[in-house]
């Protein structure tokens, strides 16, 4: 909106919502594809004041707010499964730092899941006030500006499951092989050859600046 108020007064603001979110298709199953579903929300608000109280002098106020919203989410979300689905026990389940289902990577065949569940807030606030003095042949400017901006992020994955063709091969067993063995059959003897689980920090932090 954009409103004169006065002769001495005037008052100018804007509001703008943005909503993108990226889904996708299911392929192998609920919860098994590699792709995720991708929110990024934002919103802003400005609002400006212009303050004329003589020919020479001129008064700006500025207030401005903003947050933007992005997202990386795992399709077992929507699905609604987790690693129970794949036979894991409740009291492993609880010592994971997401809900999600943990990805299966198996040699020379896709990976199943993608088990990520980012959520990543930065929100902004600005205050600003400035003033104009015409003084003969000279414009004077000066002013003062507080920015707050604040920063959420929880970047969470459960676990992640790998299997060769290692424990399987023959006609002796081995760590690893490329002439023999399956990383499926791995896979359903329940062989892996490695796990990794991640228990990333969620920093919330906020910033000041005059």
């Amino acid at each position: 909106f954009d409103w004169v108020a006065t002769d001495k007064w005037s008052v100018f603001g804007t509001f703008e919502r943005l909503w993108s979110i990226s889904n996708v298709p299911t392929f192998l199953g609920p919860g098994l594809d590699t792709n995720y579903t991708s929110p990024n929300t934002s919103w802003r608000v400005v609002f400006n004041a212009t303050y004329v109280p003589s020919p020479t002098w001129v008064v700006n106020f500025v207030a401005a707010t903003d947050t933007w919203n992005q997202g990386q989410l795992s399709p077992s979300l929507a699905a609604n499964v987790n690693g129970s689905a794949e036979g894991l026990p409740q009291s492993l389940l609880n010592q994971f730092s997401a809900p999600t289902l943990p990805d299966v990577n198996v040699e020379n065949y896709s990976s199943l899941g993608y088990d990520r569940r980012l959520i990543y807030l930065q929100h902004s606030d600005d205050f600003q006030i400035n003033l104009s003095k015409r003084l003969s042949r000279h414009l004077l400017k000066f002013g003062f500006q507080l920015q707050i901006q604040q920063m959420n992020d929880n970047d969470q994955s459960p676990a992640t499951f790998s299997f060769n063709r290692g424990l399987t091969s023959g006609p002796t067993a081995a760590t690893d092989s490329s002439v023999t063995g399956n990383g499926f059959a791995s896979l359903l003897l329940g062989t892996m050859s490695g796990a990794t689980a991640q228990n990333n920090i969620a920093p919330a932090a906020q910033k000041r600046y005059f």
